[in-house]
């Protein structure tokens, strides 16, 4: 039908037939495609098709003269094949947003997780340090308990400070400083300067007892129980009735 050269390197062709016709080439390419239409029928479209012939063979093209349903065809395939790669596409995109709130999530855990675990060694630090306080505190107060003194009459006293001055005995002038609370609640009620003889009930019998023996400059803590303080009766409204009282003392003046 047709011979190329190197100055014609295409040809085109406008064939008629019925049915189907074949086409061949010895060497390079076939391309097929068109529509036609006569009086009798309706236009159709035929099929359209790329061979590559090898060297020294003869490449065959058929062409089907049926081919307006086959393109119809066709056209669904690749609208399916859109849709399905559209699909897939989206599918694509939600796995891997699921992916990233996967992952989102996970840091969260781990954040969460590594805050949680702050917390808990910073408490575990805490309780420790809350531990060994308490234990100081108790070997403390075992140590003052140790040293604290006891009177048979119920009277219990420590010494916060040592003095250097003269010694108070019963009949001796002195001038105290004083501060009291009652021992129950720890609130404190009074607290002044005084001046009074020992042991001539100028005053409650527990700083009468609890006085003796201190020496200028020294520091106590009295213990007071009720019987030795305001008795039953208390001193309202500060002392109420049968409170036990803790005075801190300090004697200033002996003579």
């Amino acid at each position: 039908i047709c011979r190329l050269t190197e100055t014609a390197s295409h040809c085109s062709l406008r064939l008629f037939s019925q049915e189907c016709m074949e086409l061949s080439c010895s060497d390079g390419s076939i391309v097929v495609f068109g529509i036609f239409k006569d009086d009798s029928e309706q236009g159709r479209a035929a099929k359209t098709r790329r061979v590559e012939s090898c060297a020294g063979r003869a490449a065959v093209v058929t062409v089907a003269g049926e081919a307006g349903e086959d393109l119809d065809q066709r056209r669904a395939a690749l609208r399916q094949a859109k849709e399905q790669r559209e699909n897939e596409s989206r599918l694509a995109a939600a796995e891997e947003d699921g992916k990233r709130l996967a992952a989102k999530q996970l840091a969260a855990e781990k954040q969460e997780a590594a805050a949680a675990a702050g917390r808990a060694a910073a408490a575990e630090k805490e309780s420790k340090k809350q531990k060994q306080q308490e234990k100081q505190q108790r070997k403390m107060q075992s140590s003052e308990e140790d040293a604290r003194k006891a009177l048979g009459s119920g009277l219990k006293f420590d010494v916060l400070r040592s003095g250097s001055g003269s010694t108070a005995k019963q009949g001796s002038l002195v001038s105290v400083h004083y501060e009291g609370r009652l021992a129950k609640t720890g609130r404190h009620f009074d607290k002044g300067s005084i001046r009074f003889r020992l042991g001539r009930g100028e005053v409650i019998a527990g700083w009468d007892q609890g006085i003796v023996g201190m020496r200028v400059g020294e520091q106590r803590r009295l213990m007071v129980p009720s019987h030795l303080g305001y008795g039953k009766r208390g001193s309202p409204p500060k002392i109420p009735p049968g409170a036990n009282l803790v005075f801190t003392v300090q004697l200033n003046q002996c003579n």
